[in-house]
């Protein structure tokens, strides 16, 4: 039988091009390439081990593929003689998209042959005409998307696509189509609560429920309506987030845990809440995510994600080391790597935000313009939500509160892709100062 189509010197000359310079990396991370595109088994299992620690930030020499690999249990005994070879196999760095463009095409072209090999057997299988259509029309579009070859999507494509998500939606075959935002006239607003597939900015100022609205509403909510849920905390060590997921279901303060002599009623309720919520699929990640490449390696190894929030937006590590964290082209830089993130995990992505130390004196609630990257952040996002609470600028607000947990609150929308702008305000929402979340009045 003839061998499926393949370039094993290009596939050398790719791998070997990295591992020589591996400030190519990340060039190698940005190309439509995959290790499944690679036909050598060795190089499937090498550029898997490249990808995995270019995306998290890990250096790449020999050593650290070698621990990386034995991890992943792909070492073995050859590895040594392969990495030696693809050493004394690489070439200048220019050539490095010539040759990743090779693998890709043989790679499409082998997909290309599997897939005149299943559209055979489904026709002798006794499928329909039509099923069998309907499948091949998938397949080939996939393989079509993942080539880089097409430059759009036509009319009749696009449409039949579109109708055909409509369908799965309609008759539950996607589960999920919004995220809950656990505020109810905040969902109603916005047609069922954040869309899949969505960037999502929360922006305010400092005390006003930023993390709160993120972790005890948005993160919480997901959860328990089963969406996989991945939390970036580059203020707070997971186990203070896990903190704020207790108050926020238990309604015992974070400042009560914390607190010497705490009351056995109180734990008995944060213990009870630790047995509801421990099987829901949240994980949180520490401040070593501190840059786009780390949080999108992480994503990667999930299934199936349906919300990331990433806390927060300007204390993100830089794309380019000579620029600051809060440099405007920094900011756009990682807020279109989100964008892209959030359509291809077709997830919702919840990037918290901070305005400027002037905007915040003026004691108003900000807008995404009176941000550092705010024009960035405008143009990417699909929605941009500005929590906001009164009291915290106004000491007449404070002084005419009963007493009690709940404060008056309102929600801004400021951008909304898909709908209408507008106020959630304090007659339909409130903020749980116990339980630190935002809900309904």
């Amino acid at each position: 039988m003839q061998p499926l189509p393949h370039s094993i010197d290009a596939e050398k000359e790719v791998l070997g091009t990295v591992l020589v310079n591996p400030g190519y990396a990340r060039d190698f991370l940005a190309h439509s390439l995959g290790p499944d595109d690679f036909y050598h088994s060795g190089h499937q299992a090498l550029a898997k081990a490249i990808l995995d620690m270019a995306s998290s930030g890990t250096p790449i020499d020999e050593k650290t593929i070698k621990l990386h690999m034995e991890r992943e249990g792909t070492w073995n005994k050859q590895s040594w003689l392969m990495l030696g070879e693809l050493l004394d196999k690489a070439s200048i760095g220019s050539s490095l998209p010539f040759y990743m463009d090779v693998v890709l095409e043989f790679s499409t072209k082998r997909h290309l042959a599997n897939f005149g090999m299943d559209v055979s057997k489904a026709a002798h299988n006794g499928e329909t005409a039509v099923a069998t259509l309907q499948s091949a029309h998938t397949a080939l579009r996939d393989i079509e998307a993942g080539s880089g070859a097409s430059e759009g999507v036509g009319m009749r494509e696009g449409l039949s696509e579109a109708l055909h998500h409509a369908a799965d939606v309609m008759e539950g075959r996607v589960a999920i189509t919004h995220v809950p935002t656990g505020v109810a006239p905040l969902d109603h607003f916005l047609g069922g609560g954040l869309s899949s597939g969505h960037l999502v900015v929360v922006n305010t100022a400092s005390g006003h429920g930023k993390t709160a609205f993120a972790v005890g509403n948005l993160a919480l909510s997901a959860g328990v309506a089963g969406v996989e849920t991945a939390i970036f905390s580059l203020e707070m060590t997971p186990r203070r987030v896990y903190h704020r997921i207790l108050a926020a279901d238990s309604a015992v303060p974070v400042s009560a845990q914390m607190k010497v002599g705490l009351d056995p009623h109180d734990f008995s309720r944060m213990t009870y809440s630790g047995d509801r919520l421990c099987q829901l699929p949240i994980k949180v990640y520490g401040t070593g995510y501190n840059s786009f490449e780390a949080i999108r390696g992480a994503c990667m190894q999930h299934e199936g994600l349906g919300l990331v929030v990433v806390d927060y937006l300007q204390l993100l590590r830089s794309p380019d080391p000579e620029l600051g964290s809060s440099d405007h082209g920094a900011i756009a830089e990682n807020m279109a790597g989100f964008r892209e993130l959030s359509n291809e995990l077709e997830c919702v992505v919840a990037l918290l935000s901070q305005p400027t130390v002037a905007q915040r004196r003026t004691g108003k609630p900000p807008t995404a313009a009176d941000t550092k990257g705010g024009g960035s952040i405008s143009e990417a996002a699909d929605l941009i939500l500005t929590p906001w609470l009164p009291h915290m600028v106004d000491e007449d607000v404070m002084s005419n509160i009963s007493p009690g947990q709940m404060l008056p609150a309102e929600i801004y929308v400021e951008k909304n892709r898909d709908g209408a702008k507008g106020i959630i305000g304090d007659q339909k929402v409130c903020f749980d100062r116990a339980r630190m979340i935002f809900k309904e009045a």
